[in-house]
């Protein structure tokens, strides 16, 4: 074979057999000198993809060597499933913004997909930066619970889940959603996922304040989905009307609130500004759920969901009874007092 006809060594015989008297004689080592060594022949690596009978393609990985006596030893693996594996993950990848991240238990050797480059705002063509130098993008008061975590896993596999906020290599803050447990490969390996939620969590630090504010304000606040049914109320509606939300949800508002005797029209300028997408503040009688009328100022506007379309409508009613009472006390006292001063004049 080639590989044996190349690992010869000396002058090459001629076509008679006899020494070219061409070739140069190798020089003998000086006397006493130790004959250094040749270089062992580096192995060399790489993929080559098979059909194999039946028409499937086999990708595979293969490393040659030389050895001592000058033979070829040629070793494969079959990397088609791990690979297909990889590129799966990668697609998911791209799909759902989820990085893939493992863990030689080992030699702590890590390996990232290209989305964890992106989170961690690296350039996959610099390499892997290790284990260390990744656990740094995470804040100083994050830092120590995921190293331990990490940790904990590499030693024992014990599975986690964890948020945190990071610093990309750019210096911008996210957040990110991690998880991490022992592979099911059957390599001793521990795999993990990161995922950016730094939108997700702004809007649900935003929800908090404004649940925060809505839970403690006085004013009556309720939403109603696209069929103008209710879905949600703070704690104040309950108080206001005396439905309890658990009675009340799925229950149209202008049924279940509003006072027979109030204006129609007052009710066609709400439908109207909420088709235009506006909003719109009126006055009207409610009745509670003992029956008391109460007097309140509504501000109805609409709020769109994720995809832009019409996600139902806020109400937000506040309880104007002692005003108008104060009003009606008002205006009679005002009434008096004109009565009073005709009286005097025409005595």
């Amino acid at each position: 074979p080639a590989g044996r006809a190349a690992a010869r060594s000396g002058p090459a015989p001629s076509s008679g057999g006899a020494p070219d008297p061409g070739a140069a004689a190798a020089s003998p080592p000086p006397p006493g000198a130790a004959a250094r060594p040749a270089p062992a022949p580096r192995p060399v690596a790489l993929d080559l993809p098979v059909h194999v009978p039946g028409g499937w393609l086999r990708e595979l990985a293969l490393t040659a060597s030389r050895l001592p006596d000058g033979r070829l030893a040629v070793a494969a693996r079959d990397e088609t499933e791990t690979r297909r594996r990889l590129r799966l993950k990668e697609e998911i990848a791209a799909v759902t913004g989820i990085g893939v991240w493992r863990i030689d238990v080992a030699t702590r050797e890590t390996t990232w997909s290209r989305r964890v480059f992106e989170i961690l705002g690296r350039d996959p063509e610099a390499g892997f930066p290790g284990l260390e130098a990744a656990l740094a993008h995470y804040v100083p008061e994050d830092r120590a619970r995921i190293s331990a975590a990490v940790e904990r896993l590499i030693a024992t596999g014990e599975p986690f889940a964890f948020e945190a906020g990071l610093v990309t290599l750019d210096g911008r803050r996210r957040r990110v959603r991690a998880t991490g447990a022992p592979s099911e490969s059957g390599e001793d390996v521990v795999v993990g996922t990161l995922l950016d939620v730094t939108e997700d969590a702004e809007v649900r630090w935003h929800l908090k304040r404004l649940s925060a504010v809505s839970e403690r304000t006085r004013n009556s606040v309720f939403i109603t989905d696209p069929q103008r049914n209710l879905v949600w109320a703070n704690p104040a509606f309950g108080r206001l009307s005396g439905y309890p939300l658990e009675e009340a949800r799925g229950r149209r508002p202008r049924h279940l609130l509003r006072a027979p005797d109030n204006d129609p029209a007052v009710f066609r300028r709400i439908d109207a500004a909420l088709a235009r997408g506006d909003g719109a503040s009126v006055e009207l009688k409610n009745l509670t759920r003992d029956g008391e009328e109460r007097w309140v100022q509504v501000d109805v506007f609409n709020f769109e969901d994720e995809a832009g379309a019409g996600g139902g409508v806020i109400t937000v009613e506040t309880d104007v009874t002692e005003l108008k009472r104060i009003e009606a006390r008002a205006l009679a006292a005002e009434a008096e007092a004109v009565k009073a001063r005709r009286r005097l004049e025409t005595a």
